[in-house]
């Protein structure tokens, strides 16, 4: 069975959806406080780390940012997906994947300095 560059590209969009779901609910655990802060899963830093305090705060900051990022890559992996043409899915799939890239970064850096207020 060989997978051609369409079948990686279905893939790859199929993957960008499934973590623009997972991404923002795993934030939102951290910001309740049913995800503890952990070194394996949510944002993680020195300063977010150092209490259960922290690490909520900072979830909280970054939570807009996510969904926001989220949603957009939720949008564009779906049309990415329901577009025939090669090229321009693999355009499309590569700015969804953009999006959640950009907005996750910017939200573990909003979390590291809303953490950081305790210092």
């Amino acid at each position: 069975m060989d997978i051609t560059g369409e079948d990686a590209l279905q893939l790859t969009g199929v993957f960008l959806v499934a973590g623009a779901i997972g991404f923002p609910l795993i934030i939102w655990l951290g910001a309740i406080g049913r995800l503890r802060p952990n070194r394996w899963i949510g944002y993680r830093s020195d300063h977010l780390l150092e209490s259960p305090v922290a690490w909520a705060r900072g979830h909280r900051a970054a939570l807009p940012m996510v969904v926001v990022a989220s949603l957009a890559t939720l949008v564009l992996a779906v049309t990415g997906l329901l577009i025939p043409w090669l090229i321009a899915k693999a355009a499309v799939l590569f700015l969804a994947a953009v999006a959640i890239f950009g907005g996750g970064l910017r939200g573990q850096l909003l979390a590291d300095d809303a953490a950081a207020l305790d210092d």
